[in-house]
């Protein structure tokens, strides 16, 4: 094919002019635009359905170098830059990622220069899922005389996310289920079951129903005989109490209290630091002999105690 006699009349000069404009270009655009270096540029992986990428809150992070014109450049934000890379096969928990072109996303009208460093690591693992068992937490207090029943349904939960952290999940454990003393009742509610941020659990939530039972009771004991403590030797002794028996209200364990008789029980007056003869309002001590009970009242809380040298009381007695 013959060209134009336009094209080759004095080709020669015809090219030489050309190749400079060329040049002028490449030289003034240049001349025109600016780099900048953006640190700290985080990469974010994404995996195909059957693997899972491992810190994600922590992911490797790159500088990205760019070129622009001069009054783009200024405009452009770290926020504007995305690094995105697709895994769709591990030979290892570490899997090395050639970062090019195509995994850096940037604003219109600006160029790639760098990428460092362009090789990365992720760490993907296989995803797998499991079933657990689900347990409960409780936090606060109920009156201390209710214990309680907690029931959980469904019992278990599908655990879904990387092998190495599902296979240390022994149980999921639920958000706090919260007691207070207001509570005497059963209740039911809605709660969550927590997980890693790595791992999805299904259901997310689960029902519970809290029975309440009473582990303690409180139980009045009438009639109780009143004794005299005293030292060994002491030139003092009781003459007359009144009244000669008191009350007592005994909390306890249930079944504890359900056996416990007045035999098991103490009540007296303390006289080992009366130094004189007289009467004298002493306070009543009971002295329960049976485990985790706690005397909660005595009535009378005090008795009209008359105390007289142990020489007299012999001769009235005679």
């Amino acid at each position: 094919m013959k060209l134009p006699e336009f094209v080759t009349a004095d080709f020669t000069r015809k090219t030489i002019a050309l190749a400079m404009a060329v040049i002028i270009w490449v030289v003034v655009r240049q001349q025109l635009q600016a780099k900048a270096t953006f640190q700290n540029i985080p990469v974010v992986f994404t995996a195909a359905p059957d693997l899972a990428i491992l810190d994600h809150d922590d992911p490797p992070r790159v500088s990205i170098t760019i070129r622009g014109s001069k009054s783009r450049i200024p405009d452009v934000t770290a926020a504007q830059i995305e690094v995105t890379a697709h895994i769709v096969a591990i030979g290892n928990a570490g899997h090395e990622v050639l970062l090019r072109s195509r995994h850096i996303k940037l604003p219109p009208g600006i160029d790639l220069v760098d990428i460092q460093p362009a090789i990365v690591i992720a760490r993907v693992d296989r995803k797998v899922t499991v079933k657990r068992p689900i347990s409960y937490r409780l936090e606060g207090e109920l009156p201390r005389q209710y214990g309680i029943d907690v029931t959980i349904y469904p019992q278990n939960a599908e655990v879904t996310g990387p092998e190495q952290i599902v296979e240390e999940i022994e149980e999921i454990v639920t958000e706090p289920i919260v007691l207070n003393p207001g509570i005497t009742k059963r209740f039911e509610g809605i709660v969550k079951l927590v997980v890693p941020a790595e791992v999805a659990v299904h259901p997310a939530d689960v029902s519970v129903a809290v029975e309440l039972y009473r582990q303690h009771h409180s139980q009045f004991f009438p009639n109780l005989e009143v004794l005299v403590l005293m030292p060994l030797g002491s030139d003092l002794v009781v003459a007359e109490m009144e009244p000669q028996l008191v009350g007592a209200l005994i909390d306890g364990p249930t079944s504890t209290i359900d056996m416990l008789t007045a035999s098991s029980i103490q009540a007296y007056v303390d006289i080992s630091h009366t130094e004189r003869p007289g009467t004298f309002q002493l306070p009543v001590r009971v002295i329960v002999d049976a485990k985790n009970c706690e005397v909660l009242e005595i009535e009378p809380i005090v008795i009209k105690t008359t105390v007289v040298q142990k020489r007299e009381a012999e001769m009235q007695n005679h």
